[in-house]
C-alpha cells in the first residue's frame, strides 16, 4: 500500500501547478494521514503476530515438559 500512496503523492506533486493551493495541501495532508493509519495497522498486526508466537512457544514448552516427564517415568498422576 505504501508504494501506491507514494505513487499518488508523486502524481499530485507532478500536477501541483494545476491544483489550487488549498486543495493541494489538503490532498497531501489526507495522504499523510492514510499512511500513518496504515503504518499503525501494520504495527498492530505485527504485535499480534508476536503475541501469538510467544503463546505458541510457551504452550509448546509446557507440552514438551509434560511429554518428557511422562517418558522418564516422572509422571506424578499415579
Amino acid at each position: 500500500m505504501e508504494k501506491y500512496l507514494r505513487r499518488i503523492l508523486n502524481i499530485i506533486d507532478d500536477n501541483k501547478h494545476k491544483i489550487r493551493d488549498g486543495d493541494y495541501i489538503e490532498m497531501c495532508d489526507n495522504l499523510n494521514k492514510i499512511r500513518k493509519i496504515n503504518a499503525r495497522e501494520r504495527n498492530q498486526k505485527c504485535f499480534r503476530t508476536i503475541i501469538k508466537l510467544v503463546k505458541c512457544t510457551i504452550i509448546t514448552q509446557i507440552g514438551l515438559k509434560i511429554l518428557f516427564n511422562k517418558r522418564r517415568g516422572n509422571d506424578n498422576d499415579d
